[in-house]
């Protein structure tokens, strides 16, 4: 892949592909809730809810192995080829039944299939880059990949951080869009790291792109300094 097509791709599992083992698991599993939380009105079964939250949870090590394991065991194994709340759920079970690149895949799979169904895709199939898919489930599929470039920024141009940027607003603002959720602030971000003396112009459009961004959000992680 060259960095046009990465920069250009509707198709998240071909990003996926890409990355081969470059990729860490932390960010892939958190694609993987990104994708559930996408369709989380769909999931109406709470087990499934609870499995993301829990692996959330898990990744900022606010979770033990012990709760992973009891959402393991309370998922239920739901038939692949039903109602949005089944697709959406199966992809959150994924989550803490499988290994961190099964889960991002998975997970988009079936958040794509529960947002088709939902949207009268009703002969969708579960889809991979090289299938023929409905129009609803091909939107669910474009927004992921904004998602998934969201987490894993543009390989082929990796991003250093001058230290001198790390002021404490610049932290600490950082910290709370991470811990709430509140990537609104990223234009905020972008405001307080210029004043910093951040002169990046890959970071700066990021934080001002307008999203959507998600947990793991490549430039929040690099303040912050996670994998």
């Amino acid at each position: 892949m060259i960095e046009q097509l990465w920069l250009g791709s509707n198709h998240p599992l071909q990003l996926l592909e890409f990355l081969d083992n470059g990729a860490s698991n932390r960010k892939l599993r958190l694609f993987g809730c990104a994708c559930c939380r996408a369709v989380w009105n769909l999931m109406t079964d709470k087990r499934g809810q609870n499995a993301v939250d829990v692996m959330d949870r898990y990744l900022d090590g606010l979770a033990s192995q012990e709760e992973v394991n009891a959402a393991r065991q309370l998922v239920p194994r739901l038939s692949s080829n039903r109602t949005p709340n089944e697709f959406a759920t199966t992809g959150a079970a994924s989550l803490v039944t499988g290994t961190a690149r099964y889960s991002a895949r998975k997970c988009a799979e079936f958040a794509a299939r529960a947002f088709g169904l939902a949207n009268g895709d009703n002969d969708a199939i579960l889809y991979d880059f090289d299938a023929e898919i409905g129009p609803a489930e091909r939107t669910h599929e474009f927004e992921q990949s904004i998602v998934f470039r969201d987490i894993f920024g543009n390989p082929f141009r990796p991003v250093r951080l001058d230290p001198r940027w790390l002021s404490s607003n610049v932290v600490d603002l950082a910290q709370a869009i991470y811990e709430d959720r509140a990537y609104d602030r990223m234009p905020i971000l972008a405001d307080a790291l210029m004043d910093a003396g951040c002169d990046n112009d890959e970071i700066i459009h990021h934080c001002r792109g307008g999203g959507p961004n998600v947990r793991g959000c490549w430039v929040v992680d690099l303040i912050l300094g996670k994998e």
